[in-house]
């Protein structure tokens, strides 16, 4: 055991004295090879204590023995191993391998060395010696004991809710509740359970204030919340825990694996310290690791922590004793690296990035500066990056001019100059004091100016000072303006280009003809700039009411003269982006509205658009067009229309091409062929009936009764055939003109029935037959009903025989003399039966036959 000691001591050292400057890196295979091998000899291979174990080959000539204390199979190509170097004291293994992703180190504390594992874009996995600072952060000294102490707020947060940057692109977690932790390279694998931070709830916001305006620059929200965290992937969020536990490096103040944001696993960053100073500027520095940067150190004299100059420090150094602490690039003397900081951390490998510029950076893209009715100043905003400049403008009727411009109230990282300009560019005034505010009075005579805020050093980054390199942060403008002004609206218009003149007008999303430009006052053709808000569209119309020619613009113009526009605009538009589409109504008919066919139909409607203009408005049958109208009232006529219901739709469309459809029902009737009427004489209710076939229930859903038809008007060219049963049965009757009343209906035969109330159904159709010229004329029994009245023998002496529909039917009988009187009465005789007249005196009589659908009557001779 000794002999192999000495073995890995001395390999070490070996390997330790290779020259940096040669590429180091070992192939150690393939993704899939690896992760076979090691699965393999895990397997094969176990310590007497039950623990597996692995032989780590970092070069031809050296194997290192590994102890595995965690193993987690994350799938079949996919795998997380830690451990320990066996009989290497305070050492650490870890890899994780997803299909070609392969990221791992081994690292020895006690002889500062280390190994890192990686793989290329094809898989191949390589293993090199590395200086151990560039794998985790060691040896960062805990605070000293006067930056430890406890803060006190006026107004503590929310502390488990706060964030930064809700929505951002990465997200940090600064975790103070305590946290269990296993399974990630910390403590070998082995589990961590980390207890709360030893930190007051003012101090924990005011760490959460640091760390967030020291990451202020980029698309990265630090919160305080869990839940948050966890709607971030794995590899854009890192878990920072504040926590007295130092199991993964006792003695210092934090450590952290450098890139390790990007893991796809839960390695957490860490931080020791106690009080808000010394537990903020070792959260910046460990998160800063976690985004890939190095230690700010330096070589002469060497040390591995640069703890500052003057009252500056840089985060990835020690700052615990500065006022000012800023990400750096090493533009102090005698810097250990010339890292980019910023660059690094907005780079693509996180997917982070820089928030976007929150204000334009020159005269031509100034913002509006908030100025209120009463000439208060109020705005707010962020340098992001390094040589960024806020650019505002504001209008003055001339007088004093006051700005108060203040870096972020907590921890602030942004040195402000401030300076003030008139319309050609000139300065008017400038502020950069020794501290890190500014201030600007000025007199002013009237007409437009422009504020800008941007970041600044102080005296030689390489002696006692810094450059505007991290100069970055939040800031505020406070103050007052004599007599100024801030044009509000969706789009602001300018008299001269360049956003200047005499004038500056906002106008909020709406139509303005000449009129209202002049009540808004904006004189007539005399538009050179605009600003407009995003996702907002000016439209410029050359005449008054929208008329004639039109230009869109939908981002700030600066002037309008190369376009063609300057001075031309007689009416405009402001709307959004987004296309408001148009609303049209059918005026007449009204859905429903039934026509006898043919039919000529006029259609109006009314369409109207709040953020343009209708070009047409067409009209269809369902999908066939009709026909348009492009000006107000739109109407169109639609002649001929047949029989049939109809879906009648009228689209209006926009000057956008934005549409609308709104759409009625129509029914086109033929003309009715007869009227039916409840009552004699055409009284009662009156029921068009068209051609067709009408049953009982065809009949109810017109309003017709059973049983219930009086009189009947025919149409010239149409016949009528009622029916005594439903589904045209039984007895019917052929009408080809009016009947004034069915009580006694004269048939061709000269025998009268008793059609009044007897109809169940009815056939109306179209017939070639002259029409009868008289009212209650015409009436024939319908051929196509077989059953007649039938009296045998007529004449007759003593016996008769009477037949009626069909043999069975039941009728009552009665025989009335030429006086009316009547003569002989019997009720249900059957038809066929028998009937005794041998009483009666010879002469003439009227046999007439009653069911309960009809009176039928038929002359007869006595002998």
């Amino acid at each position: 055991m000794h002999k192999l000691n000495l073995y890995l001591l001395v390999g070490l050292c070996a390997i330790g004295s290779v020259t940096y400057g040669q590429d180091k890196r070992y192939p150690i295979g393939s993704s899939t090879n690896v992760l076979n091998d090691f699965r393999q000899q895990l397997t094969a291979t176990q310590k007497p204590n039950g623990i597996p174990r692995l032989q780590l080959k970092i070069s031809s000539s050296l194997t290192l023995p590994a102890s595995i204390t965690h193993r987690r199979m994350l799938g079949t190509g996919a795998e997380q191993l830690a451990g320990s170097i066996e009989n290497v004291p305070n050492s650490s293994f870890y890899l994780m391998i997803e299909g070609k992703s392969v990221y791992g180190h081994i690292l020895l504390y006690n002889s500062r060395k280390a190994y890192k594992y990686s793989a290329d874009n094809s898989g191949a996995v390589f293993v090199e010696e590395t200086d151990i600072n560039n794998v985790v952060c060691i040896d960062y000294q805990k605070a000293p004991a006067s930056t430890t102490e406890s803060t006190t707020s006026d107004a503590v947060a929310a502390v488990a809710d706060l964030q930064s940057y809700p929505g951002g692109n990465g997200c940090v977690l600064l975790d103070f509740d305590g946290q269990y932790v296993s399974g990630t390279p910390w403590n070998n694998g082995n589990p961590i359970t980390a207890a709360p931070a030893n930190l007051s709830d003012a101090d924990k916001e005011n760490v959460w204030k640091m760390i967030s305006e020291d990451y202020r620059p980029f698309h990265l929200n630090v919160t305080t919340s869990e839940a948050v965290f966890n709607t971030y992937p794995k590899t854009k969020r890192m878990r920072c825990i504040f926590t007295p536990t130092n199991t993964a490096a006792p003695g210092a103040g934090g450590v952290a694996y450098l890139g390790s944001f990007r893991w796809n696993d839960e390695t957490p960053c860490w931080v020791f310290n106690g009080g808000a100073k010394a537990a903020g500027e070792a959260g910046s520095h460990e998160v800063g690791h976690t985004f890939g940067l190095s230690h700010d150190g330096r070589t002469s004299p060497n040390e591995e922590y640069y703890s500052g100059q003057g009252n500056w420090a840089p985060i990835m150094g020690v700052g615990y004793n500065k006022s000012l602490v800023q990400f750096s690039k090493g533009e102090y003397a005698n810097p250990s690296t010339t890292q980019d900081d910023l660059a690094t951390i907005a780079s693509t490998t996180y997917g982070v990035g820089y928030r976007a510029d929150d204000y334009g950076n020159t005269i031509a893209a100034a913002a509006s500066l908030n100025v209120d009715a009463t000439g208060n100043v109020n705005n707010a905003g962020v340098v992001e990056r390094t040589g960024d400049v806020d650019m505002f403008s504001f209008n003055t009727s001339g007088g004093t001019a006051n700005f108060n411009f203040n870096p972020n109230a907590s921890y602030p990282n942004l040195d402000i100059v401030a300076t003030v300009y008139n319309t050609s560019g000139t300065v008017i005034a400038t502020s950069n004091p020794a501290t890190l505010n500014a201030s600007i009075s000025t007199t002013l005579a009237a007409g437009t100016y422009y504020v800008s805020v941007t970041g600044t050093g102080s005296g030689s980054p390489t002696v006692s000072g810094y450059s505007n390199y991290g100069s970055l942060g939040n800031y505020t403008i406070t103050g007052s303006v004599s007599g100024g002004s801030t044009p509000t609206g969706i789009a602001i218009f300018y008299k001269d280009c360049n956003y200047t003149g005499t004038y500056a007008i906002g106008l909020n999303a709406g139509n303005y003809t000449t009129a209202q430009l002049t009540a808004n006052g904006i004189s007539n053709k005399d538009i050179s700039s605009i600003k407009i808000t995003p996702g907002y569209e000016v439209v410029l119309y050359k005449n008054d009411n929208f008329a004639g020619t039109f230009a869109g613009y939908t981002a700030d113009v600066p002037c309008l003269v190369s376009s063609g526009w300057n001075d031309s605009a007689s009416s405009v538009r402001v709307r959004s982006v987004t296309n408001t589409l148009p609303v049209i109504s059918i005026t007449t008919p009204a859905n429903g509205a039934t026509f006898i066919a043919p039919a000529s139909i006029t259609i109006n409607a009314t369409a109207s658009d709040a953020d343009g203009a209708i070009n047409k408005v067409e009209f269809f049958n369902g999908s066939t067009k009709l026909g348009e109208d492009a000006s107000s009232p739109y109407s169109f006529t639609w002649a001929g229309a047949t029989a049939g219901t109809y879906t009648v739709r009228a689209v209006a469309t926009d000057d956008r091409g934005g549409q609308a459809t709104a759409q009625i029902t129509v029914v086109m009737n033929n003309p009715p062929g007869a009227i039916v009427y409840k009552d004699c004489n055409y009284g009662g209710y009156a029921i068009n009936m068209p051609v067709g076939t009408y049953t009982v229930d065809q009949l109810l859903s017109r309003g017709a009764i059973n049983d219930d038809i009086s009189s009947l008007k025919v149409t010239s060219g149409y016949e009528v055939i009622l029916y005594r049963d439903n589904n045209f049965a039984g007895p019917a009757y052929l009408f080809r003109s009016n009947y004034q009343c069915l009580v006694s209906v004269g048939l061709s035969g000269g025998t009268t029935v008793n059609l009044n109330d007897w109809t169940s159904s009815v056939t109306v159709r179209p017939t070639a037959a002259q029409a009868s010229p008289f009212v209650d004329g015409g009436v024939v029994p319908f051929t196509d009903y077989t059953a007649t009245m039938k009296i045998m023998p007529n004449p007759v002496t003593n016996e008769m025989v009477i037949q009626y529909g069909n043999m069975g039917d039941y009728f009552d009988v009665k025989i009335v003399d030429v006086h009316g009187t009547v003569v002989y009465s019997a009720p249900r005789i059957l038809s066929g039966q028998h009937i005794n007249i041998s009483g009666l005196k010879t002469g003439m009589y009227f046999i007439k036959i009653s069911t309960n659908k009809e009176t039928i009557t038929k002359r007869i001779l006595k002998r």
